[in-house]
C-alpha cells in the first residue's frame, strides 16, 4: 500500500479559513517557479522539486538549491522520495538521481529504467522504490531496475504518472493514455451524468483511511468532479465538488489528490477543495497579487503546515493551526472587538461594541454592570497600580475595583472616551471625540488640557478626535488625533508641539495607534502607513515595503522586541526589523480589520477584529540549525566534521545569515 506522505498518529488541528501565509519565489531563493513536488525528509527539511530550476531545500529561513551547476543531470525534477537513507530525485530527461548530502549518483536506462523521463517516485509497502516514467514503471533495487511494466494486455501503457498497490497486492497505474489500469488488465472508468468519459487520463492516486482509492484525472468540464473507488467496488463513483463550479471550464480537471491522517481528502485544481467525509470546504488562499487558479499540488508536513506548489508561481506556505477564533457563540458580548488588556491576575479583558467581558479559565464572562446596558467600549488601560480602566461611549470611564467595575466619570452623554493612558504622576489622561478634547481625570472630573493651559503655545486650536495616547521615557505625552494638520502632537508639560509636513511627518487623516519600542523609537499607525520616529527624523513604511494595507489601527510589542501591527482589511503583520510577516486572520474584510492587539504573559498574540477575537499561538518548534561556515585558521563551507588544534585562538561558526558563534577552541 502506498501513502502520499508520512502519517502521524494524532494530526494537529487545522483550519481551512485562516492561517499564517507566506509566498516564496525565485526572488526569495527558490530554485524555480514551476513546482512539481514537495517533500519533508526525516530530518525535517522541506524539499521542493521544480520543473525549471532543480530542487531546493528549505530550512525555515533559507533555500539551498541543487541544479545542473551542482551536478544534477537535468534541471526538471518531477518527484522526490527518501529511500534507504538517501534522497532520490526523479528528473525528466536525466534519469533517477540519488543524493547523500554531498554527491549525486545517476541511474538511467543503462541500469534498466524504462525511460530517463521520470514522472513519479513511490516507496512501496514491500520496501522497493517504484519509478513511474514516460514508458511504463520499474522497481528499483540494488542499483538496478529489477522489474518493469511497459505493457498491459498487449498494449503499451505509455506515460505513467502514479501507481498504487491495493490490499490484495494488485498494482494500479495512473496513465496518460488508458486512465487507471491494473497490471492484470483491469481498467477503471468514470463518466459524467451526461455520459462523457472523465477518466482517460489520470494524474495521481491516493488512499484514504477507509482504504478507498481517490483519483485525480484530466478532463475539460465546467463542473469539477472527484473520483472515489470504494473498497470492494468495481468502478469509481463520480462526486461533484460542491462550490467549485465556475463560468469557464477546467482545463486540466483535478490536478492533484491527497489523503491526510485526519481522513480528509484534498483536491488541487482551481484552488484547493477538501472533503472531510461529509462536506466540501475550500481552503482560503488570501495571498494578494497572486493567481492561484492552477494549484499544482498540496502537501502537509509533520508540523501540520500546508504547502502549495503551483505552475509558474512558486511556492505558498500556510501555518493553519496557530490561530483560534472567538465569536458571540463563545461568549463575546458583540462580534466587533475594540479593546484588549490584561490585568495583574493575568486575566484578559475584552472590550466590544456591545459591552465588556473577561477571559477566565478559557471562558468568556460578561462584566459590565447590568444597569449600564450594552456600552461601546473604546479602550482599556492598566495603570502602574494595577487598576484597569475602560473608556466608553456616553462619557463613561470605568475603573475595575475589588468589588467590580465602578463608574468614575460619565457626565456628558455626547462624549466618546476613545483613548486612556496613565502617566508617571498617576494622572489618567483621556482622549475624547467629539469635541476632540484631551486632558486628564481630576477628582472624577475631566480637566481639558486646553483649559488648564489656556494661552500656552500650541493650544490655540486644540486637537480633533484623540484616538491614541502614549508617554515616552522622558515623560512627554504623545497624542494621535484626527485631522490632516494636527494628527500627531507632543506635550512636554509646558507646550504642545504639533508635527506636520515641515517636521517631516506624513500627511494623514488620522493617527490611530502609538507605541514605543524597547529602543525608545516611537511607532505611529496612520492612515497612510507605518511611521517610525527616532527623535530627529521620520521613517515611512507602506505597501511598497511589504505592508498588506496602509491603514494602521493598532500596534504592540512582544518580549522579543517584534512589532505587531493591526491593519484595516489586510490582517495582522509582524515586523522583526527586516521583514513584514503577514497573518491573514480569515477570508473576509471584517476578520482582517484589526482594531486592537494584546501580547499576553506567554507571548501569545491576541487580535480584536471587526468579526471577533483571534488568538495567535506562534510555533514554538526550534528552527533547523544549518552550519554555513566555520572559520578556524581557514574557511570551511558547511563541513560535516572538523578537527583543529586547541591552540587556534578563535573559531567562528556561522549558523545562518545573521547568527554567529565565536570563541576560543577550548571554550567551544
Amino acid at each position: 500500500m502506498a501513502v502520499t506522505q508520512t502519517e502521524r498518529e494524532t494530526p494537529p488541528p487545522l483550519s481551512l479559513t485562516h492561517g499564517l501565509w507566506s509566498h516564496y519565489t525565485v526572488f526569495d531563493g527558490l530554485a524555480g517557479m514551476r513546482v512539481e513536488d514537495v517533500y519533508q525528509d526525516s530530518q525535517g527539511f522541506v524539499w521542493i522539486a521544480t520543473a525549471d530550476g532543480g530542487v531546493s531545500r528549505f530550512d525555515g529561513a533559507h533555500f539551498d538549491n541543487l541544479s545542473v551547476a551542482e551536478g544534477l543531470p537535468h534541471p526538471t525534477v518531477n518527484s522526490i522520495a527518501e529511500w534507504e537513507g538517501l534522497l532520490w530525485f526523479g528528473t525528466f530527461g536525466g534519469g533517477l538521481v540519488s543524493w547523500d548530502g554531498h554527491r549525486f549518483a545517476v541511474y538511467t536506462t543503462t541500469q534498466g529504467l524504462p525511460s530517463d523521463d521520470i514522472l513519479k517516485l513511490r516507496v512501496m509497502a514491500d520496501g522497493r522504490l517504484a519509478v513511474a516514467t514516460m514508458r511504463g514503471v520499474g522497481w528499483f533495487v540494488g542499483g538496478r531496475c529489477q522489474e518493469r511494466i511497459e505493457a498491459v494486455g498487449g498494449q503499451s501503457v505509455g506515460p505513467v504518472y502514479d501507481l498504487w498497490q491495493d490490499p490484495v497486492g494488485r498494482v494500479w497505474l495512473a496513465t496518460m493514455q488508458r486512465g487507471v489500469v491494473s497490471a492484470d488488465s483491469r481498467r477503471l472508468q468514470a463518466f459524467t451524468p451526461e455520459g462523457r468519459d472523465i477518466l482517460h487520463h489520470a494524474w495521481n492516486l491516493a488512499q484514504d483511511l477507509q482504504g478507498d482509492l481517490w483519483i485525480a484525472s484530466n478532463y475539460v468540464e465546467a463542473t469539477a468532479y472527484a473520483l472515489r473507488c470504494r473498497t470492494g467496488q468495481a468502478q469509481p463513483e463520480v462526486l461533484e465538488i460542491a462550490g467549485a463550479n465556475a463560468q469557464s471550464s477546467l482545463k486540466y480537471g483535478v490536478r492533484h489528490v491527497r489523503a491526510d491522517a485526519r481522513g480528509w481528502v484534498w483536491h488541487a485544481f482551481r484552488g484547493v477543495f477538501v472533503f472531510d467525509g461529509e462536506r466540501w470546504q475550500q481552503l482560503a488562499i488570501p495571498l494578494q497579487g497572486r493567481e492561484f487558479a492552477d494549484v499544482r499540488l498540496s502537501y502537509e508536513d509533520r508540523e501540520g503546515n500546508i504547502w502549495l506548489g503551483y505552475w509558474g508561481g512558486g511556492l505558498a506556505f500556510c501555518d493553519p493551526s496557530s490561530l483560534r477564533r472567538f465569536s458571540e457563540a463563545e461568549g463575546l458580548p458583540h462580534r466587533e472587538v475594540t479593546a484588549l488588556a490584561a490585568d495583574r491576575r493575568r486575566r484578559m479583558w475584552i472590550g466590544t461594541a456591545g459591552g465588556m467581558a473577561v477571559m477566565e479559565a478559557g471562558h468568556l464572562v460578561p462584566r459590565l454592570p447590568e444597569a449600564e446596558g450594552p456600552r461601546l467600549i473604546h479602550c482599556l488601560h492598566l495603570d502602574q497600580e494595577g487598576r484597569l480602566w475602560a473608556g466608553a461611549d456616553a462619557g463613561r470611564v470605568y475603573c475595575l475595583e475589588e468589588d467590580g467595575l465602578q463608574i468614575v466619570q460619565g457626565a456628558d452623554e455626547r462624549v466618546e472616551n476613545a483613548a486612556l493612558c496613565a502617566d508617571g504622576q498617576g494622572r489618567l489622561w483621556v482622549g475624547q471625540h467629539p469635541p476632540g478634547e484631551v486632558g486628564w481625570l481630576e477628582g472624577g472630573r475631566f480637566r481639558p488640557l486646553r483649559e488648564a493651559l489656556a494661552g500656552a503655545a500650541g493650544m490655540e486650536r486644540g486637537l480633533i478626535g484623540v484616538d491614541a495616547i502614549a508617554q515616552d521615557p522622558q515623560g512627554r505625552m504623545w497624542f494621535g488625533a484626527r485631522g490632516d494638520e494636527r494628527a500627531l502632537s507632543c506635550f512636554d508639560g509646558r507646550q504642545l508641539r504639533v508635527f506636520g509636513a515641515a517636521e517631516g511627518f506624513v500627511k494623514t487623516h488620522y493617527v490611530h495607534a502609538l507605541a514605543f519600542g524597547p529602543d525608545g523609537v516611537l511607532w505611529i499607525g496612520t492612515g497612510v502607513g507605518l511611521v517610525a520616529y527616532q527623535g530627529q527624523r521620520f521613517r515611512h513604511y507602506t505597501v511598497a515595503d511589504g505592508l498588506p494595507e496602509n491603514a494602521i489601527n493598532a500596534l504592540a510589542f512582544d518580549r522579543q522586541g517584534r512589532l505587531w501591527i493591526g491593519t484595516s482589511g489586510g490582517g495582522a503583520v509582524c515586523w522583526d526589523g527586516q521583514v513584514f510577516k503577514v497573518i491573514r486572520l480569515g477570508s473576509t474584510p471584517g476578520e482582517n480589520t484589526v482594531n486592537t492587539i494584546l501580547v499576553d504573559h506567554e507571548d501569545q498574540v491576541w487580535f480584536g477584529t471587526r468579526a471577533g477575537l483571534a488568538a495567535y499561538f506562534p510555533n514554538t518548534l526550534p528552527p533547523h540549525v544549518v552550519i554555513r561556515q566555520v572559520m578556524a585558521e581557514a574557511l570551511y563551507r558547511e563541513p560535516e566534521s572538523l578537527a583543529c588544534a586547541a591552540s587556534v585562538p578563535e573559531i567562528r561558526i556561522r549558523l545562518g545569515h545573521r547568527l554567529q558563534i565565536r570563541g576560543a577552541a577550548d571554550v567551544l
